[in-house]
């Protein structure tokens, strides 16, 4: 399902995402139609953003509270 890599999917049972609270459509779900543009039905403008693979995983290197710091 394509939808697990978008950016705006609620990682839930219930297949929400931002654009669809209260389901996805199927035909979304099953790539049947690519949610690339609005749908007139959907909140927001939110579209299929592409979940970047390696997000959380590299320390930011400018985030302080990442840091580790050592005592003199």
């Amino acid at each position: 399902m394509i939808c697990k890599k978008c950016v705006w999917f609620n990682n839930d049972e219930g297949k929400t995402c931002e654009a669809f609270p209260n389901g996805i459509p199927t035909e979304i779900l099953e790539d049947k139609i690519k949610h690339t543009t609005k749908f007139p039905e959907q909140v927001g403008d939110f579209v299929f953003e592409q979940e970047p693979e390696i997000k959380g995983l590299i320390p930011d290197p400018f985030d302080m509270d990442d840091q580790i710091r050592l005592e003199d």
